[in-house]
């Protein structure tokens, strides 16, 4: 598990944004970053930060860019694709109650 766990907390806080739960999300991703060093200095760190400060403003088109910076920096598997794309669908779905 020792190391697996920097892509398993990385995932999990991916869970927490699915059940929009950012609050918990930031909890966990600190606890998390205390568990692992090697979660301190990475890429996963650094996209963790800035989604957690796009989904606080809403942004899709941000959103995006930082996926995309992801994909560019590792190879995204399937589960991780599917969590990102539910991810944006919520951010979707919370503008457009937004709009009306």
């Amino acid at each position: 598990m020792r190391f697996h766990a920097k892509t398993l907390y990385f995932k999990c806080v991916l869970l927490y944004l699915i059940m929009e739960d950012s609050v918990g999300a930031e909890k966990m991703f600190e606890k998390y970053c205390e568990d692992d060093p090697n979660l301190n200095n990475s890429y996963e760190k650094k996209f963790l930060t800035n989604i957690l400060k796009v989904i606080e403003e809403g942004d899709l088109e941000k959103f995006g860019d930082e996926c995309f910076k992801l994909n560019s920096r590792m190879t995204m598997d399937k589960n991780l694709t599917l969590m990102l794309t539910e991810i944006k669908s919520k951010l979707k779905k919370a503008d457009a109650m937004e709009e009306d």
